[in-house]
C-alpha cells in the first residue's frame, strides 16, 4: 500500500462500509510506513481522516486521533480539531464518563484555536454528551451554535441535522391524545 492508497482509502471509507481486513491494512500502514514517509502534520491529516470515518468503530477512530495527537510539531488548529474528534468519538462510543472528564480541557483547547472545523466538531460532541445526560435544551443550544458556524464536512453537517431533529423531539415532547375521548389533552382555565 502506498501513501496515495492510504489517502484514497480514507476518502473511500467515508462513503461505504469496509470489511475488517480493510480497516487493519491501512491502520498497519499508518503505524509503520506512513510515519517514515510523511512529516508529522501530513500524517496527522491522514489519521484525522481515519478518525472521522463514521463507518469505523469509535475505538478505531479514537486510537487514530490519539496517535495523531502524540505527534510533535502539529499546528494548534489541527491539534484542536483532533481533540474535538476524540471527544466526539468518546461520546458516540459510549464512554460518557471519560467524555465528561475530558470535555472542559478539550473545550479550552478548541476555544483557543481559530479552527472552525474544531469548533463545529466540539459543539456536535457537546451536544451528543448533553443528549446522553438528557439535557435536551443544551443539545439544541450546541447544535444551534454549530449551525451558525458551519463546516466543510458534509457528513458531519448531515449528522448534526439528523441529531437536531431527534433532540428537538425529545426537548419538546408532543402531547399524546386522550385515547378514551379521542381528542388531545387540554388544559382547562377557570
Amino acid at each position: 500500500m502506498t501513501i496515495r492508497d492510504a489517502v484514497r482509502w480514507s476518502r473511500v471509507g467515508r462513503s461505504r462500509c469496509l470489511p475488517q481486513d480493510s480497516v487493519q491494512r491501512p491502520k498497519q500502514f499508518a503505524d509503520t510506513s506512513l510515519r517514515a514517509a510523511l512529516p508529522s502534520e501530513q500524517e496527522a491529516q491522514v489519521r484525522l481522516s481515519i478518525a472521522t470515518m463514521f463507518v469505523l468503530p469509535p475505538d478505531v477512530r479514537i486510537e487514530n486521533a490519539r496517535a495523531a495527537l502524540a505527534l510533535s510539531g502539529l499546528s494548534d488548529d489541527l491539534r484542536a480539531w483532533l481533540e474535538a474528534v476524540v471527544l466526539h468519538n468518546l461520546v458516540v462510543g459510549g464512554y460518557i464518563d471519560a467524555a465528561t472528564a475530558a470535555a472542559p480541557g478539550i473545550g479550552a483547547a478548541v476555544e483557543g484555536s481559530s479552527s472552525r472545523e474544531a469548533r463545529y466538531a466540539l459543539d456536535l460532541a457537546l451536544g451528543g454528551l448533553a443528549y446522553q445526560q438528557q439535557r435536551f435544551d443544551d443539545v439544541l443550544a450546541h447544535l444551534d451554535a454549530s449551525a451558525r458556524r458551519g463546516t466543510t464536512e458534509d457528513v458531519r453537517a448531515r449528522l448534526a441535522e439528523y441529531f437536531r431533529f431527534v433532540a428537538a423531539r425529545r426537548a419538546r415532547p408532543v402531547r399524546r391524545s386522550n385515547s378514551r375521548h379521542g381528542r388531545r389533552d387540554r388544559v382547562r382555565t377557570t
